[in-house]
């Protein structure tokens, strides 16, 4: 080898044996303060205003409860498939189609429109009812919402929703 190699070797040598003495350092440092949990009795319980829970046991529901879908899973939910909104003839118009992907039928659908302007300030907002306004699961329908008051032409962006009768 030459001298220049034998440097390397030694130099990288050195640096692995400091790596490991701090590595050592480290552990035995941390080992002298060992920190120690103890789990409370099966008996322990968490006292509330309501009600008792055990610390050492998950709450679960009756399995006869856990079967059944909870009403808030039996929901219409329609959903913007393709929307798109331009300015045209003096009104800014947002059309597409919109789809129930829940489970239940959704009734009396309704498209609201917020519109904004180039810095998203609220400019104005409109609702109406899309073309068929009753709609089935995983049916389809169009829309077609438009803005026609004064400065129209100021709109550049929009917020879609979509609001169904209860």
């Amino acid at each position: 080898m030459t001298k220049l190699n034998r440097r390397a070797v030694i130099q990288v040598l050195i640096v692995l044996l400091l790596v490991l003495l701090l590595a050592f350092w480290a552990l035995g440092k941390s080992g002298n303060q060992r920190r120690i949990v103890h789990q409370g009795p099966p008996e322990a319980k968490v006292t509330t205003e309501n009600a008792q829970v055990p610390l050492d046991e998950t709450v679960l529901e009756a399995p006869e409860e856990m079967s059944q879908a909870p009403p808030e899973q039996q929901k219409p939910i329609p959903q913007a498939v393709s929307h798109s909104g331009w300015f045209n003839n003096g009104a800014y118009e947002v059309f597409g189609q919109v789809q129930n992907v829940g489970n239940i039928t959704a009734r009396r659908v309704r498209a609201h429109v917020i519109f904004k302007n180039i810095v998203w300030v609220k400019f104005g907002e409109v609702e109406s009812l899309i073309d068929n306004p009753t709609l089935a699961p995983g049916q389809k329908s169009n829309f077609k919402v438009a803005y026609k008051g004064s400065g129209a032409k100021d709109i550049r962006t929009y917020v879609l929703l979509f609001t169904v009768a209860r």
